[in-house]
């Protein structure tokens, strides 16, 4: 949900093509690649966003070229994920 930082989603986005972006690595020092700030922009101006409020069981299926991204989880529940690359 909202407040443990769901996963959030810029529809379409997918569809933009290659989008530029940098190499960083998360707190967990994984490395991940990052959608430009200015790319981001504007994609959210174009398609907004979703925040993807789930509950236990739910799943979602996208594109990995779909701009997503989640915040920090802020509230007392554990979130969980589970990433199946082909």
């Amino acid at each position: 949900n909202i407040e443990n930082g769901c996963l959030k989603i810029i529809p379409k986005s997918h569809k933009e093509g290659i989008l530029g972006h940098y190499d960083t690595m998360n707190t967990l020092l994984n490395h991940k690649r990052a959608i430009l700030p200015e790319e981001l922009e504007k994609l959210y101006g174009k398609h907004g966003i979703i925040n993807l409020d789930l509950k236990a069981g739910d799943a979602v299926f996208f594109n990995h070229l779909l701009a997503h991204g989640s915040s920090s989880n802020n509230g007392p529940f554990d979130r969980k994920a589970m990433v199946f690359l082909k």
